[in-house]
C-alpha cells in the first residue's frame, strides 16, 4: 500500500513538472514554449508577452548602430515618442503626431489661418525624399503669412516717390475652331489678387463680347479685387477673331500683375459656379507690358501692422497702403 502511495506521488510530481506554466500563461497573448518560455504573438513582447507593440515609422534622425550607414530607419514611435505598453499606442513628443508618430506638426497648428501639408502636398518634396510625407508646414490662407500664418498681410502698392514706370498689359486673344464659321460657347477670368485670392468673373459670351462687357467682368470682381482697368478692342475684331488688350491701371493693381487665366472648359452640372458653356476654340493670354511699378508692402512708405492687416505710414504719407504723399504748403 505504502509503495503504491509512494509511486502515484512519483508520478503526479512528474506530470507538475511535464505541464509546468510559462510565466502568467503568457497573458493569452503567446504560446508556452520549450523551457517555459513564451514565444509572443505579433504586436505583444515581454516575458509573460503582457506588453503591446507600438507602432513602427520611419525615424527623423537614426542610424543603425552595427553600421551606421542606414538613416531614418524604422523606429518604435519614430524615435518620437514612448511606447505605452498597456495599450499599444504611442505617447508623441510635443511638435509630433499620427500612427507611430509618424509625421511633424505644423506651428500652433497655422492659428486656424491655413492647412498644414506635407512638403510632397506642397510640390517641396518627392517619393525619393525620406520625408516627403513626414515633414509639415503651414500653407496659409489668403491675406495670412508667417510660418505658423499668424500674421495678418497688409495692402501693396506703388512708391510715391519712384517715376518713368509702367503699368501691367495683358492681351486675351479669342480664336474660332478651324471648323466653325464664328466664336461659339463662353468662357471666364480668373485672376489672383495680392492676397493670394483667386476670383472668377461670370460667364462672358465670346462671340458678343466687348471691351465693356470684359472690363465690367473684371470690375465686378469680389472684394475690389480689380477697382477699375483700361481694356481696348482690337480694331479688326471680327466673329472669327477678337483681341482686346487690358492695363491694370488701377493703384490697387500695382506692380507685375498675375497673368489672367481663360476658363474654356465650360461647366453646367448642378453646383457650378458659374454655370457656363464651352468654348468652341482656342483662348490665350499674354503679357505685353511687364508691369514696373512696385507691388511693395506698405508702398515702401509705412510700417505693417501684422496683427491688424493695416499700414503705418510713416510722416508725410497716407492712405491704404500709404501710396499718396502728403502735399507741403
Amino acid at each position: 500500500m505504502k509503495s503504491s502511495m509512494l509511486y502515484f506521488a512519483l508520478f503526479a510530481s512528474l506530470i507538475c513538472v511535464s505541464t509546468a506554466l510559462c510565466p502568467n500563461s503568457c497573458n493569452g497573448n503567446g504560446i508556452c514554449a520549450q523551457d517555459d518560455k513564451c514565444i509572443c504573438h505579433d504586436n505583444y513582447q515581454g516575458v509573460d508577452c503582457g506588453a503591446r507593440t507600438c507602432a513602427f515609422s520611419k525615424a527623423f534622425a537614426y542610424q543603425i548602430p552595427s553600421t551606421g550607414t542606414r538613416s531614418h530607419y524604422y523606429l518604435e514611435c519614430g524615435g518620437k515618442g514612448f511606447c505605452d505598453r498597456n495599450s499599444g499606442i504611442c505617447q508623441c513628443f510635443e511638435g509630433y503626431s499620427g500612427k507611430g508618430c509618424k509625421r511633424s506638426d505644423c506651428q500652433n497648428n497655422c492659428n486656424g489661418n491655413g492647412v498644414c501639408q506635407t512638403l510632397q502636398a506642397v510640390g517641396a518634396a518627392t517619393t525619393a525624399d525620406w520625408d516627403h510625407d513626414k515633414t509639415r508646414l503651414c500653407v496659409c490662407d489668403p491675406g495670412y503669412s508667417g510660418y505658423d500664418c499668424a500674421d495678418r498681410k497688409c495692402p501693396v502698392g506703388d512708391d510715391a516717390l519712384t517715376v518713368g514706370e509702367t503699368a501691367e498689359v495683358q492681351t486675351l486673344t479669342l480664336q474660332k475652331d478651324g471648323g466653325e464659321t464664328d466664336l461659339i460657347g463662353e468662357f471666364t477670368i480668373s485672376y489672383t489678387d495680392w492676397r493670394g485670392e483667386t476670383w472668377t468673373t461670370w460667364r462672358i459670351d465670346a462671340l458678343l463680347c466687348t471691351d465693356i462687357s470684359i472690363k465690367e467682368a473684371l470690375v465686378g470682381l469680389p472684394n475690389h479685387a480689380i477697382p477699375s482697368v483700361t481694356v481696348a478692342a482690337d480694331a479688326n475684331n471680327d466673329n472669327e477673331e477678337r483681341i482686346f488688350t487690358i492695363t491694370f491701371s488701377d493703384p490697387e493693381n500695382t506692380g507685375d500683375q498675375p497673368a489672367l487665366v481663360i476658363n474654356t472648359g465650360g461647366c453646367t452640372s448642378s453646383g457650378c459656379h458659374p454655370v457656363y458653356t464651352a468654348l468652341t476654340g482656342t483662348a490665350a493670354v499674354a503679357e505685353t507690358t511687364k508691369g514696373t511699378t512696385e507691388s511693395a508692402e506698405c508702398s515702401n512708405r509705412g510700417h505693417c501692422n501684422t496683427d491688424s492687416g493695416t499700414c503705418e505710414c510713416v510722416p508725410g504719407y497716407y492712405g491704404q497702403s500709404c501710396e499718396h504723399q502728403t502735399v507741403v504748403v
